[in-house]
């Protein structure tokens, strides 16, 4: 079918992650691969995790269990994986967020060399 030149994901791959899964991540990341040529990903290092049940005590709301989430101790390299093995490879590392959290770029298809 077709597919979307760009598909952008910006803060949303923990919460995905801290909510659905290591499961639910990885299927989240395969269906964005299936509806892009190109993707960029904005992956929440682990110490985001433990922040997130930081601010959730703060705000006096229920944490969420990350310990059980296997894919969290690597997550960057494992978001990567998963992206890869859906046939794409990066492309570039345009550049950070304000949070300072790196914006990997992805392009479906072979590496092309220089």
């Amino acid at each position: 079918g077709a597919r979307f030149g760009l598909v952008t994901c910006f803060s949303t791959t923990m919460w995905i992650h801290a909510n659905a899964g290591d499961d639910g991540l990885r299927a989240f990341l395969r269906r964005a691969c299936d509806m892009a040529e190109a993707l960029v990903v904005e992956p929440q290092p682990s110490r985001c995790y433990r922040k997130m049940n930081v601010r959730l005590r703060k705000r006096k709301r229920e944490e969420i269990p990350i310990d059980g989430l296997e894919l969290r101790a690597d997550v960057e390299n494992q978001i990567e994986h998963i992206i890869v093995g859906c046939g794409f490879h990066r492309v570039d590392e345009p550049g950070t967020t304000e949070w300072g959290r790196v914006l990997r770029l992805y392009r479906r298809g072979a590496r092309t060399p220089p």
